[in-house]
């Protein structure tokens, strides 16, 4: 198993420490969108025979990646910042520890922590929960009972939570409105959840966001190591 030692960057994250300026980002402006090509003629009519599709209901299900070979698996909970990247990083810095991911990418915390009851847990697991990011930042009660859900479903009662990564819209950088609702979102789950709790935007720079809000290889490498020191430390 490769040993890590935790850095002063994670132990600073830890404690939800960084200097605002540091973390304020030009804000982040979508691609010019591309112009649709112009049919050829003119549109085909429709065929008034032609049976009507009905629209199927939409259907929740997690996409569930799993890989490594040893130890007790590691259990991975989010949405699409919780990428195969992510989990097969932290796997392969614990000497390719089992892990195991459930994520939904665009899903509030309370969709997820629902659905993850439904999801059979290894007595022997460790938990990693980074849920929210989706929700209203002002919604913190509602959070923090999707994160206490989440967690009391990890029997082992050994668990991890990554607080709620501020990106790159204009109103997420310091002094806006979105940032300090989710400033005191983190803030709240820190209070809660204490060391159990590792602050994330203090690990990543702006050149590690490949859009808004999503992280290129290098942000993600960031935080799993962070997560990683941690599992490493208390010996899980």
């Amino acid at each position: 198993m490769i040993r890590s030692i935790l850095t002063g960057a994670a132990v600073l994250a830890m404690l939800g420490g960084a200097s605002l300026a540091q973390e304020r980002c030009d804000p982040w402006v979508p691609p010019a969108p591309i112009e649709p090509a112009k049919p050829a003629g003119p549109a085909k009519p429709a065929d008034p025979t032609a049976p009507v599709a009905k629209p199927k209901p939409p259907q929740a299900e997690f996409w569930v990646i799993a890989g490594g070979t040893l130890g007790a698996e590691i259990t991975l909970l989010g949405d699409s910042l919780t990428s195969p990247h992510f989990g097969q990083t932290v796997s392969a810095l614990l000497g390719e520890r089992q892990y195991k991911i459930y994520a939904i990418g665009g899903t509030s915390a309370q969709m997820l922590s629902g659905l993850f009851e439904t999801v059979t847990v290894p007595n022997d697991a460790v938990g990693i929960i980074w849920i929210g990011r989706n929700n209203n930042p002002a919604d913190v009660k509602l959070v923090l009972k999707s994160i206490a859900s989440a967690a009391s479903h990890i029997p082992s009662g050994k668990y991890l939570i990554l607080d709620v990564l501020t990106g790159r819209n204009a109103d997420e950088q310091p002094g806006g409105g979105r940032r300090v609702n989710t400033d005191a979102l983190n803030e709240a789950i820190r209070a809660k959840y204490g060391d159990r709790v590792i602050s994330v935007r203090p690990l990543v720079t702006c050149g590690d966001f490949s859009d808004y809000i999503h992280l290129f290889n290098s942000g993600q490498d960031k935080i799993a190591k962070a997560v990683a020191d941690q599992i490493w430390t208390r010996r899980w």
